[in-house]
C-alpha cells in the first residue's frame, strides 16, 4: 500500500522511463498498489509530459483508476499526442473520467486515422454519452445529430 519512505516511490518512478515493457510494467504495477494513498499521483503526473511515448502510456497506465479531476485534463492533453499508442490509450482512460462536456474531444478521435485509435474513442465515447453505439459510424452520426445540443459546449 502505502510507502514509507518516498525515496523508494521515486526510484520505483524512474523505473516506469526504463527502455524494457517489462520493467515498465511492473513499476507501473507497483506503483498502482501505491496510488491509493494519493502520495505519488503527483510524480506519476509529471510523466505524462515525457519526451518519450513508452513512458506516457506506463503513466496513462499507472494512473488509469486513480485520476482526479485535475489528471483529468492532463491526460485530455495526450487525446492529441502524435503517438498512436498513446492517443487511444488515452482515450480510454479520458472515457472513465471526463463529463458530458468533454464529448467533443473524444468526438474528434472517432475521426483519428488509426482505427486502433477510432476504437479506443468510441469505448469512452459511450461511456460519457450513456449511448451504446455498436460501430464508430454510429457514434459520428450521433455527434453530427447533437454537437450543437448546450450540454456538450465546452472550449474547443
Amino acid at each position: 500500500g502505502q510507502f514509507q519512505d518516498r525515496s523508494a516511490s521515486r526510484r520505483i518512478l524512474c523505473l516506469l522511463e526504463d527502455p524494457e515493457h517489462q520493467v515498465r510494467l511492473s513499476a507501473a504495477l507497483a506503483l498502482a498498489e501505491c496510488l491509493k494513498d494519493g502520495t505519488v499521483i503527483p510524480d506519476v503526473e509529471k510523466l505524462l509530459e515525457s519526451p518519450r511515448p513508452q513512458v506516457r502510456r506506463a503513466a496513462l497506465s499507472t494512473l488509469a483508476g486513480f485520476v482526479s479531476k485535475p489528471s483529468a485534463r492532463k491526460i485530455a492533453k495526450l487525446l492529441e499526442d502524435p503517438d498512436t499508442e498513446t492517443r487511444g490509450l488515452a482515450a480510454a482512460v479520458f472515457g472513465g473520467l471526463g463529463t458530458r462536456a468533454d464529448v467533443p474531444r473524444l468526438a474528434r478521435l472517432l475521426e483519428d486515422p488509426s482505427s486502433a485509435v477510432q476504437g479506443s474513442a468510441l469505448m469512452g465515447f459511450r461511456a460519457l454519452t450513456g449511448q451504446g453505439f455498436p460501430k464508430v459510424e454510429d457514434a459520428r452520426q450521433w455527434w453530427r445529430e447533437h454537437r450543437h445540443d448546450t450540454e456538450f459546449r465546452f472550449q474547443e
